[in-house]
């Protein structure tokens, strides 16, 4: 039974998240009681939604089935230096990251210092 803030593979391989379960309707049943969780999916541009038990509709095998839980990616956070042909390591601190550029690319003037905060896998 998938559950809200967890990552999740689907059928397709793809890993997807679940960011809300927004309940059952009290007044009247609809859609939203039979798809109750909502979230997202890896290189999927729309929201989707699932059963109770992880289907995107009941009964049939979907792409975008949720089937097997898989941890948190980790967070990637730190300073990167770039210069024309060569970029820094991740670095905690951005004179780090120029000194592991410069010695890199002894003499190439550095371009950019830009901080990276984001999850792994997410394209990095």
């Amino acid at each position: 039974m998938p559950e809200v803030g967890h990552y999740y593979r689907t059928r397709s391989g793809n890993r997807a998240f679940v960011s809300s379960d927004v309940g059952t309707n009290p007044f009247r049943e609809n859609r939203i009681d039979l798809y109750p969780l909502i979230g997202y999916i890896e290189g999927h541009h729309q929201v989707c939604s699932w059963s109770v038990d992880g289907r995107v509709q009941k009964g049939i095998d979907r792409p975008a089935d949720l089937i097997k839980e898989i941890p948190a990616p980790l967070p990637i956070k730190g300073w990167i230096a770039l210069a024309a042909s060569a970029v820094s390591p991740i670095s905690p601190t951005r004179e780090e990251a120029i000194a592991s550029l410069k010695n890199m690319e002894i003499g190439a003037p550095v371009l950019a210092v830009i901080w990276i905060e984001a999850l792994a896998g997410d394209g990095l």
